[in-house]
């Protein structure tokens, strides 16, 4: 209601996000920052631009009180998807990764870019006022090398180990370059340690 028939613009803003616990440092710098809102039965309207981690991102979302919402984060090679809806007592979010070039994530997130390749990450977060938790977690990753991941799961309740499961497919050859089938031991040779 605060917003109804107003806009807020900011301009030149940064949020930095440091956790001590697990390394993780996110550097947002907005050259723009927009919020409107016609009026009360409309949804608020968020644009931003700006760079994380030293790589354009344009971000804009669309909010309505106990409506479903919907937020992009877009940079070149990475496209970040948030849908989410109310559930009772909290919301639950699908949240959507198309990464064509891992290396922009990895610049994104301060990390050496030591692979390139292409991911896919797709995941539902719900939160409540008990507990956060992600029933459905989905990773694919490919290098350009040929070797893939797949990884899929329930973290369950954030911050109960006891409420996981992952299953883990890797593959260490791409398709074209797999080597022969084997049919008995002695075909099987040690190529690296």
């Amino acid at each position: 209601e605060i917003l109804a028939g107003q806009k807020i613009h900011v301009t030149n803003s940064q949020v930095t996000y440091k956790d001590a616990h697990n390394g993780l440092d996110l550097d947002l710098q907005l050259t723009d920052l927009e919020l409107t809102q016609d009026d009360i039965s409309t949804p608020v309207l968020l644009q931003a631009n700006g760079t994380m981690g030293g790589q354009d991102v344009f971000v804009k979302g669309n909010f309505q009180n106990n409506q479903p919402f919907e937020v992009t984060a877009e940079f070149s090679d990475m496209n970040i998807v948030a849908q989410g809806r109310p559930i009772e007592d909290g919301y639950s979010t699908a949240v959507s990764a198309n990464i064509s070039e891992l290396a922009q994530l990895l610049e994104v997130l301060k990390l050496e870019e030591s692979v390139t390749g292409t991911g896919q990450v797709d995941m539902v977060f719900e939160a409540t006022q008990n507990a956060q938790r992600i029933p459905n977690l989905e990773i694919q990753v490919t290098l350009d090398s040929g070797p893939n991941l797949e990884l899929s799961g329930d973290l369950g309740v954030l911050g109960n180990p006891s409420d996981v499961t992952i299953d883990t497919q890797i593959g260490l050859f791409s398709p074209e370059n797999r080597p022969a089938t084997t049919t008995s031991r002695m075909d099987l040779k040690l190529i690296g340690i």
